[in-house]
């Protein structure tokens, strides 16, 4: 008994811990199998993956391609002249005509005029260059965007008179170089072409003016370029190794709203439209001639010549509506009184510029009703101005004018100032 007493207690301790370690194995064996349906069910569960899309390097713009410079020994030359190298041999295709993308280029002229500076200014405006805007050989030597200089360069403009210095005629191209007594001269018309041609510097018929460069531009520093003896006096093709320009674009005619700004009125669209009296489709009733105050007026869009019995003086200018030829004209009125032109007879002598022109004061004074030497006054007596302006556009145009007394009263206080308040919603230009 005291044997089996002493090892009883030992007994029920071995007991106990196998128990107990079997339930530890059991609940280990319960937890494995839990983790492994946990696991499944996560698995069928999961979210889908993620795309994260692919990093897209930013776009930088190409470098630009800078064209080589030109080469050769005209590639110091001014950009117009090395763009002018390539009309040599351009040929009209009758009297005056052809001439279309010149005049578009130009920004003024019209088909049948000398164009001799319509290429010229073509030119310039194709290379970025502000031209005058003129068909007139002579405007480069009065336009106030360009200089005379006291010697030749290369491609710079040289003017000529033509038939006498009187005249009001010219010629006008580019420098390409001289002897003792011609100037060699890259140029448009020359006999009916664009061609070199040898000029004399003086003769009883043609002679130099001057070389003229636009101010935009920095003055040439090159000097005259003396024609070997033996040149040809002649070119009619471009020359070999000729540099190649880059245009970006060649400008179109300027984009005008032609319009009339009294709602109804009159107006023209058709500026170089020959079959329309010139004041009529110029939309400038007073016939105004360009002068340097008027390329600022109101309106003002270019000119053209219309004759060439002179210079400038029949270089008519184009308005963009008529109201602001009439408010020219008046402003040219207002300038004559200040010099003391204030009857009819003394405005239309000095509107002639010193020539007879006793008929058109009888004809304005039959046509108003007005007496040779009734004062005008410009402001205060509305209808006299107005029976003396219908009069003297009825003269320039060769028939009655086709605007309202509107149209004339609205350009009379257009170029009197603003508008009172009660005229600031005038209707909106009518336009094409």
């Amino acid at each position: 008994m005291t044997e089996f007493g002493s090892i009883a207690p030992w007994a029920v301790v071995l007991v106990v811990f196998i128990g107990m370690a079997t339930l530890q194995w059991r609940a280990l064996a319960a937890l494995h199998e839990l983790a492994k349906l946990l696991a499944q069910i996560l698995g069928q569960t999961k979210p889908p993956p993620v795309t994260i899309p692919p990093v897209t390097a930013p776009a930088f713009p190409p470098k630009p391609v800078i064209p080589p410079k030109p080469a050769g020994p005209l590639a110091d030359a001014p950009k117009w002249f090395q763009l002018s190298l390539h009309d040599i041999g351009f040929h009209e295709t009758g009297d005056n005509q052809g001439i279309e993308q010149f005049i578009a280029q130009a920004q003024t002229g019209s088909l049948g005029d000398p164009w001799c500076a319509i290429w010229m200014n073509a030119k310039l405006e194709v290379a970025g260059v502000h031209g005058t805007r003129s068909p007139a050989a002579l405007s480069f030597t009065r336009d106030p965007g360009f200089v005379q200089l006291d010697r030749p360069a290369l491609g710079c403009i040289v003017v000529f008179w033509r038939n006498s210095r009187a005249s009001g005629q010219g010629h006008v191209g580019e420098y390409w170089g001289e002897n003792d007594t011609h100037v060699w001269v890259l140029g448009g018309n020359e006999n009916n072409m664009v061609r070199v041609e040898a000029l004399p510097k003086d003769s009883a018929t043609f002679g130099l003016l001057g070389y003229y460069w636009p101010k935009s531009v920095p003055l040439p520093t090159s000097g005259p370029v003396i024609m070997p003896a033996g040149s040809p006096t002649s070119i009619q093709r471009p020359p070999a190794g000729s540099p190649t320009v880059t245009v970006s674009a060649v400008p179109a005619a300027p984009s005008v709203n032609f319009g009339s700004l009294v709602a109804g009125g009159h107006f023209s669209a058709t500026p170089f439209d020959k079959s329309i009296p010139a004041s009529i489709r110029t939309n400038n009733p007073g016939a105004l001639n360009v002068a340097p105050w008027i390329k600022s007026a109101p309106g003002y869009v270019g000119d053209m010549v219309t004759s060439m019995s002179g210079a400038e003086a029949n270089s008519t200018v184009i308005f963009s509506a008529p109201e602001y030829g009439v408010s020219a004209w008046l402003t040219l009125l207002q300038k004559y009184r200040v010099a003391g032109a204030t009857t009819v007879s003394a405005i239309i002598n000095r509107y002639g510029g010193g020539q007879d022109y006793s008929s058109y004061v009888g004809q304005v004074a039959a046509w108003s009703g007005l007496g040779e030497q009734t004062e005008i006054l410009l402001d205060g007596n509305d209808e006299t101005l107005l029976s003396f302006a219908k009069a003297m556009f009825r003269y320039e145009a060769g028939q009655p004018t086709p605007l309202l007394d509107a149209q004339i009263l609205y350009g009379f206080n257009l170029a009197r100032g603003p508008a009172p308040a009660h005229q600031s919603s005038s209707p909106s230009p009518t336009v094409t």
